[in-house]
């Protein structure tokens, strides 16, 4: 536990009223990074150093804002990134307005930000000269390409958690945040759900383990999956399975719902990776949605909720993170956007049947089709959460899922 932790600790003990839940992430060290075989990373690791400390042979990637003072955690390797020169490539500030204009955008395929108080970055790969943010297209190996964006600090503010920092393109987001981050308003799409798409009329869903396709007007396409399974559409289609590894690496994004007789499967939740050098805080105000779409009508099964990864050595976060997956369509009504809040989203009724509802609060998968004259489809499943720190204070955090489901899990920061 770092000392600002055990004061905190302390404080609680004695004033025995007010605090928040303090939690020391006490779990096994991690396994090294990938580049920990040699050189300055391996070194990193010897004991001899002390933690927090940054090895002398690294010094040549860290520059002097990281080494300052202010900054006593040292640098990590971020999740899902091969180096941590990716930390000295970036620098200014991505501040979004505070009017409730619905005006701040950011693009995970081009790099554009715009409409912010701090000014905006144009298109365009590398550093960009007025606004002094990094933007580069990174490829998985077994996931999607990430939109990695390198800034000094992050802030998001809004009068409302349905209004802050709305995100376009296909690309995964990946922000390395040198200094602080703070959420007090919404950071999720900006229209429906921007994951793995869903599929076209009796096509499958896209993503590791999309949704399977009607064959007949009585079948209906199956959810997508991710944390759970998806939901089966009516005529025992099935949704995808259960995908990707609790640490979020590589960082998924949610599959796509199977196509129903005549209508298209949902759209899967977007994969956002935050992680800062110093501290992520989210007021009780603060939303990020990564939630999956519904299917439509026509017996489209929903898409799966998406992946949020969190890091940094300190984290305080409240209010909520939700990676619902969306509900499945009836033959004549789309499915319900995953719930923005700890809940479910119903499935369309229509034709004697009902589209699955989507996976969320406690239930990581997807709920079945219930069988009319025509297609439903199945309900998109969950997403998951990774939450990686040292120390942090969670007690007013709300996710859906839920922290006791297997949709949500936390690490200890390398």
């Amino acid at each position: 536990m770092d000392v600002r932790s055990l004061l905190f600790a302390i404080v609680c003990a004695v004033a025995s009223a007010g605090c928040g839940l303090v939690v020391d992430l006490d779990l096994p060290d991690p396994s090294p990074p990938s580049d920990a075989g040699a050189g300055a990373d391996a070194s990193l690791r010897d004991a001899t150093i002390p933690d927090g400390a940054v090895h002398p042979a690294d010094a040549a990637i860290v520059d002097a804002a990281i080494l300052d003072a202010s900054r006593p955690d040292g640098v990590y390797v971020p999740s899902n990134i091969e180096s941590r020169s990716f930390w000295n490539l970036g620098g200014g500030a991505v501040a979004t307005r505070e009017d409730g204009c619905y005006c701040s955008f950011l693009n995970t395929d081009t790099g554009e930000i715009s409409g912010m108080l701090s000014g905006d970055r144009a298109p365009g790969r590398g550093l960009d000269p007025v606004s002094g943010i990094y933007f580069e297209v990174v490829p998985q190996a077994s996931g999607p390409d990430l939109g990695v964006f390198v800034m000094e600090q992050l802030t998001v503010r809004s009068p409302f958690d349905f209004d802050g920092l709305y995100l376009y393109g296909d690309n995964a987001l990946v922000l390395l945040v040198r200094g602080e981050v703070e959420i007090d308003g919404h950071l999720g799409d900006g229209s429906g759900s921007n994951g793995y798409r869903g599929g076209a009329a009796r096509a499958p869903g896209a993503g590791p383990l999309g949704g399977l396709p009607s064959a007949s007007l009585m079948e209906g396409g199956g959810g997508g999956g991710f944390a759970g399974s998806g939901g089966a559409g009516s005529g025992s289609v099935r949704g995808g399975a259960a995908s990707g590894d609790e640490t979020l690496v590589p960082l998924l994004q949610g599959s796509g719902g199977g196509g129903g007789y005549e209508g298209a499967g949902g759209r899967g939740g977007r994969g956002i990776q935050i992680s800062s050098l110093l501290r992520i805080r989210a007021s009780a105000q603060s939303l990020i949605d990564v939630r999956g779409s519904g299917g439509q009508s026509g017996g489209g099964g929903g898409g799966a909720g998406g992946a949020v990864l969190l890091e940094a050595p300190e984290v305080e976060l409240a209010g909520r993170i939700v990676a619902n997956g969306g509900g499945g369509g009836s033959c004549s009504a789309r499915g319900s956007l995953g719930s923005s809040e700890v809940a479910r989203a119903p499935g369309a009724e229509g034709c004697g049947g009902r589209g699955g509802a989507g996976g969320g609060a406690d239930a990581v998968d997807g709920g079945d089709a219930i069988e009319g004259t025509e297609g439903a489809g199945g309900g998109g499943a969950a997403g998951r959460i990774r939450i990686n720190a040292t120390s942090g204070v969670f007690d007013s955090l709300r996710t859906s899922p839920l922290r006791t489901s297997e949709g949500v899990s936390f690490g200890r920061l390398p």
